[in-house]
């Protein structure tokens, strides 16, 4: 395909005390709530694949001296994905929205340029609707 590109948008949760305690929530219809946990990642890979974690407290975990978060990116860096785009705290779908418009707007132009996306998304965001730069959550994560 032309692009390399796995989107994700649910509940995220991050632990900050528990070092594996970042998981997404998925609807089971025979469960309920099921849990998919960063350490479970470990058994995809995903190989020279871009990844978007449109999910509250992605970038999220407990945080090592010297080693920095044990976040749900930091699980699909080593897995393989040469870029994730995550959100440090509660992603709110009016900043999401327009985040992403602008991220998949470039994107389309630009297939290759994953950063690109990023941060034109960012300026965009912040120049043209006003939003705060601290306000918006997503943050990039590279090898």
């Amino acid at each position: 395909g032309k692009y390399q590109l796995i989107h994700i948008a649910l509940h995220g949760v991050a632990e900050d005390k528990i070092i594996d305690n970042v998981k997404l929530y998925f609807k089971n219809p025979v469960k309920g709530i099921d849990s998919l946990y960063g350490f479970d990642l470990l058994d995809f890979p995903i190989q020279n694949t871009n990844v978007v974690l449109s999910s509250c407290q992605s970038a999220g975990g407990k945080n090592l001296n010297f080693e920095g978060p044990f976040s749900l990116a930091r699980y699909f860096i080593a897995n393989g994905a040469p870029n994730v785009c995550a959100a440090y705290h509660k992603v709110d779908d009016r900043i999401s929205s327009q985040y992403f418009k602008y991220f998949y707007l470039y994107l389309y132009q630009n297939p290759n340029d994953f950063k690109g996306a990023y941060f034109y998304a960012r300026n965009q965001t912040n120049g043209i609707n006003n939003i705060p730069t601290e306000a918006i959550p997503f943050k990039l994560f590279s090898r």
